[in-house]
């Protein structure tokens, strides 16, 4: 039986991402859309930012995602 073992630009959807973030302290958002173009290099930026770190890491370039803030 064959299985699913890889994916590229010809499979709907493979360009995207998602994440979940969930515990004490962070606040339900809902699922949150955007029009722009983001990237892999916001994940880790925006998980600093969802637990409220105050340092991040200089090697990290990515900005946060605004996590639904206006």
């Amino acid at each position: 039986m064959e299985t699913w073992k890889s994916h590229g630009e010809k499979i709907k959807g493979a360009g995207q991402v998602w994440m979940i973030l969930f515990g004490k302290g962070i606040s339900a958002k809902g699922e949150i859309s955007t029009p722009e173009q983001l990237h892999s290099t916001q994940i880790a930026p925006t998980i600093i930012k969802a637990l409220n770190f105050t340092k991040q890491p200089k090697s990290m370039t990515g900005k946060p995602l605004s996590l639904g803030e206006k």
